[in-house]
């Protein structure tokens, strides 16, 4: 197998030299080159370390080109080969698993399969997870999908893993194991039932009531504010007409400002009543708003409220 390998990852001293002289005009076509026939001697010498680190080197750049996937994948290839010698098992894993998405020739597909089944034998692990109760969920924290009772997850790098269970009663278990290559897990999750007394603990108390009461209270207290902001206006608009009926004598003019002054004082007088309706009916949501922040409150916890006041417009009968 070996062997085999080694003789395959050979033959990208002939993917490297053929085009060169066509390429040379390029600086990423000569990067590729330069490093992919310092890649293969290092290999062939055994110098896997410094193989491994110019194959990464022209792996990105080959996938920017165009009509170069047989040497990209070739690249791929090398890399999981060295990362093999190198005694990467896992890294292996990964990198041949990622080899076996390119356009392999069948023989050489079938040989990286086979070297994957033999990595994973022994360097990593599977990890089954067994319980007793129906309907029972099972994570493996950190990975998907979920399982449930007597799935297995494998085959996983080794180290450490956090596995969850959950029964359809809420009740949790968890374990935190550690998994050696080679190795298949055998976990029992327990997952009893509940305390009564955690089953009977009171939830935390409902705010919906006094957060929805104090909104509200807020926003009517607000266009309060608004309105009684628009009946001040209307007020001097008012004030305005007024003095200029008072300034002319001109009869056109005397009868505009009289309009005007009439006109803006109907407008305040509306306004206000606006704003006198909003502030009581906020004030009397704000008051609920404070019997359900404070009804069966502990005597030191605290609630804002809003306050609210009406205040006075000043308004004049000019006529």
């Amino acid at each position: 197998m070996r062997a085999t390998f080694r003789a395959a990852c050979g033959l990208a001293v002939v993917v490297w030299a053929a085009p060169s002289a066509v390429r040379a005009s390029d600086p990423a076509q000569q990067v590729v080159r330069q490093n992919g026939e310092e890649a293969a001697a290092r290999f062939l010498a055994g110098e896997y370390a410094a193989a491994l680190a110019h194959y990464r080197a022209i792996e990105p750049l080959l996938g920017t080109m165009k009509d170069r996937d047989a040497e990209l994948w070739t690249v791929r290839f090398n890399i999981a080969r060295c990362l093999d010698e190198l005694k990467r098992p896992v890294d292996a894993v990964l990198a041949y698993r990622r080899v076996l998405r390119g356009p392999l020739a069948p023989e050489l597909q079938a040989r990286v399969e086979a070297r994957v089944r033999v990595l994973e034998a022994a360097a990593m692990g599977t990890i089954e997870v067994r319980c007793t109760v129906p309907g029972a969920v099972v994570t493996l924290l950190g990975h998907e999908p979920r399982g449930d009772c007597g799935d297995r997850w494998g085959p996983m790098a080794p180290g450490p893993y956090t596995i969850e269970g959950r029964a359809p009663d809420g009740t949790i278990d968890r374990a935190v194991i550690e998994l050696h290559g080679g190795q298949t897990l055998a976990l029992d999750l327990t997952l009893r039932s509940a305390p009564v007394a955690a089953a009977i603990a009171p939830a935390g108390r409902d705010r919906t009531l006094p957060i929805a009461l104090t909104a509200g209270a807020s926003a009517l207290v607000a266009g309060a504010v608004v309105f009684h902001v628009f009946a001040q206006a209307a007020v001097e608009d008012g004030d305005r007409a007024f003095a200029r009926y008072q300034m002319t004598d001109d009869a056109r003019a005397l009868a505009a400002s009289e309009q005007d002054a009439r006109d803006a004082d109907d407008r305040a007088g509306r306004d206000a009543v606006v704003s006198y309706v909003l502030f009581g009916v906020g004030a009397a949501v704000g008051a609920a708003a404070a019997w359900a922040w404070f009804a069966d409150e502990p005597a030191d916890e605290a609630a804002w409220v809003p306050v609210v006041g009406p205040s006075g417009v000043g308004l004049t009968t000019r006529f």
